[in-house]
């Protein structure tokens, strides 16, 4: 009951267009796998599913430990998972390899799981999963694992995208704050909807389950992405003259590495190479660890 007043909440701002629902037919042990392109599409997710699959979410643990959020989480049993996106560690890696046998656990007793395969929101449209290995583990240790692929359009470019904020991940209460804003000045009933296509594919077919991490994430790339990648829709945030966010230009990074001696860089590619098992003439200044 309360899932079905949350979507007509969603319904105020969002204009869900949904397919593939019907293909669940077996609702328990669910691998649910969606691209990442706003802080919002976990909630609608959760909403849209929740009648159905009752999933469980594994949220990153400054998400999980957020003082509003936090009583919800638990109600809603979330999983907390450590973020690798900006420091790592022997113990950060171990409070992972605990999440994830805790996902696997959950899916050996029939529940259903909400997990990200990128780990983080998507930049400009594009889903890159790079070489992330956590599907690959969830699979690997649960292989009777049923699996519901969700490709997620047109919230790139809303205001819980990192589109509108120059690749900065928003601050999710002052985001929402800004969104009850938007609302209110539109009573309710008159703010501008946003089309957003939700696909459901389940247990695909050409599912690489046996595959290696990057064969499984370069299958879901290609779902996600398809037929092109994503760029930032606009959508006004006022029903009376067109009101919307600027999409700021990214800040050039430095990356020359004409500076580096030619000996190091060698010494390094040769390095990477050996860990990632692949030949060394292969790799080269530009060559990009996530997408590679």
């Amino acid at each position: 009951m309360l899932a079905r007043v949350l979507l007509r909440l969603i319904g105020l701002r969002y204009r869900l267009e949904v397919s593939g629902l019907e293909q669940i037919t077996t609702p328990r042990s669910v691998l649910i796998l969606p691209n990442h392109p706003a802080e919002v599409d976990p909630f609608i997710v959760t909403t849209l599913l929740w009648e159905l699959l009752h999933p469980r979410p594994v949220v990153l643990e400054s998400m999980y430990k957020l003082s509003f959020l936090h009583p919800v989480m638990k109600r809603i049993r979330a999983i907390p998972m450590a973020d690798m996106e900006f420091d790592s560690g022997p113990y950060k890696r171990r409070r992972i390899e605990r999440s994830l046998s805790q996902i696997i656990q959950s899916l050996e007793y029939g529940d259903n799981i909400l997990l990200y395969p990128s780990g983080r929101l998507s930049v400009s449209g594009p889903e890159r999963i790079g070489g992330a290995s956590g599907v690959h583990a969830i699979l690997r240790g649960y292989p009777n694992a049923n699996v519901a692929v969700v490709k997620i359009r047109g919230l790139c470019g809303s205001i819980f995208s990192k589109a509108t904020t120059g690749g900065v991940t928003p601050d999710v209460g002052k985001t929402c704050l800004r969104g009850l804003r938007i609302l209110a000045q539109n009573l309710l009933l008159f703010t501008p909807r946003r089309p957003v296509t939700i696909e459901i594919a389940f247990n695909p077919p050409g599912l690489p389950r046996d595959g290696d991490p990057l064969a499984i994430n370069r299958y879901l790339e290609a779902i996600y992405n398809a037929p092109s990648p994503e760029t930032p829709t606009l959508i006004s945030h006022s029903c009376l003259f067109r009101s919307v966010p600027e999409i700021p230009e990214r800040a050039a990074v430095d990356s020359t590495v004409d500076a580096v001696p030619v000996e190091i860089r060698d010494k390094v590619l040769r390095q990477v190479a050996q860990q990632a098992q692949v030949p060394a003439q292969t790799l080269s200044d530009t060559t990009k660890l996530g997408d590679d």
